[in-house]
């Protein structure tokens, strides 16, 4: 159960692993977000159906209750990989879930 917890995460998908792929993990991250609540951001990302049709089928999740942490942790990851959703959903992105 993912009520509650603090976390950064990931919406992400395979890829097969190129030279390309400087990290190596052979995963596509979609989109990146913060929140205080795990299970309650999913559920509305669910409910807005924001990344229906991506085949992101992945979700990565790094557990932290420090809110600044989050938010650079987030920025890091962001300008890492240049998630595609994270611009296109930028105009519905409401904050951080608590």
């Amino acid at each position: 159960d993912l009520a509650e917890v603090s976390a950064v995460y990931c919406y992400a998908r395979a890829v097969p692993a190129t030279s390309a792929d400087a990290s190596g993990t052979g995963l596509e991250i979609g989109y990146v977000g913060k929140t205080g609540d795990m299970g309650r951001q999913d559920a509305e990302h669910e409910a807005r159906g924001d990344f229906a049709g991506y085949g992101f089928d992945i979700v990565l999740i790094r557990r932290s209750d420090e809110l600044l942490t989050r938010t650079e942790v987030k920025a890091d990851l962001i300008e890492t990989f240049s998630p595609v959703l994270n611009d296109l959903l930028r105009s519905i992105e409401c904050g951080e879930v608590s």
